[in-house]
């Protein structure tokens, strides 16, 4: 995402985001991290709400708001030809915009969801702080983005990564906004010694790194790594993990 405007499409973005919408229905990042959005907001999208996907990407997610109760699902995303797809499947409405700047009423939705997005954005604060304007009290904020700093390789800098955080941090974020922050807990902690390995040690030189955030997965490879974030997130229910490659905070805006 870019502070200042919505992002004008190339061959690459729409390379990327066709590929992208080709795989994310099977494979095991996707198809873990939506289940785990789920998971993290069941129960709490009133019947009839407004949910809000902000940095929606294909709207993969959108669906998923839908399922949980929202009456109303919106996405927002910068990316002309990933909003192009987003729309083309008729569940939401889908707008071109960023997040520092939602094309939306102050209080107009109960619900925001933002996925691997604020990492990119040259001020998270004010992306943040717009979640909160346009979050009615009571409504509740859920965040995902990628965990530590000293994790930063060639992949950060090839996706468009600013920053990555620690949970702490993420927590000072959501503050800042005046949120009240009700949960945050690491996870993916399954790849973290894997991740270190790849991103720490020479190995890195021998991988080579297309920036998919989607490709082919071996169907087999595919069906271990979902069953091994399937039994992570059944850990999740019962208490918060200590570290992880990613992050997950759910938070409220005071009513």
């Amino acid at each position: 995402m870019s502070a200042a405007q919505p992002e004008a499409s190339t061959a690459l973005d729409r390379a990327y985001f066709e590929n992208l919408a080709r795989f994310s229905d099977v494979h095991w990042w996707h198809v873990a991290r939506r289940e785990l959005a789920a998971q993290a907001l069941d129960g709490r999208v009133s019947p009839g709400s407004v949910a809000l996907d902000a940095g929606c990407g294909i709207g993969a997610t959108l669906p998923v708001l839908r399922s949980l109760g929202a009456g109303a699902v919106l996405g927002v995303e910068p990316s002309f030809d990933a909003c192009r797809i987003a729309s083309a499947n008729g569940t939401a409405s889908v707008v071109c915009g960023i997040a520092e700047r939602l094309p939306l009423a102050d209080s107009s939705v109960s619900v925001v969801v933002s996925m691997d997005v604020v990492e990119h954005l040259i001020d998270d604060d004010a992306a943040l702080a717009d979640y909160a304007r346009v979050l009615a009290p009571g409504g509740i904020v859920m965040l995902q983005v990628p965990a530590y700093r000293w994790l930063w390789s060639a992949h950060d800098d090839l996706v468009g990564h600013r920053r990555r955080y620690t949970a702490r941090q993420l927590r000072s974020v959501a503050r800042r906004a005046g949120l009240r922050v009700e949960t945050s807990t690491y996870y993916n902690a399954w790849l973290l010694p894997l991740a270190a390995l790849i991103r720490r040690t020479p190995l890195q030189r021998l991988i080579k790194d297309s920036g998919e955030s989607a490709s082919y997965v071996n169907p087999r490879i595919n069906r271990v790594l979902l069953a091994l974030s399937r039994f992570e997130r059944w850990l999740l229910r019962r208490f918060r993990l200590p570290f992880g490659v990613s992050i997950l905070l759910v938070a409220t805006k005071p009513a």
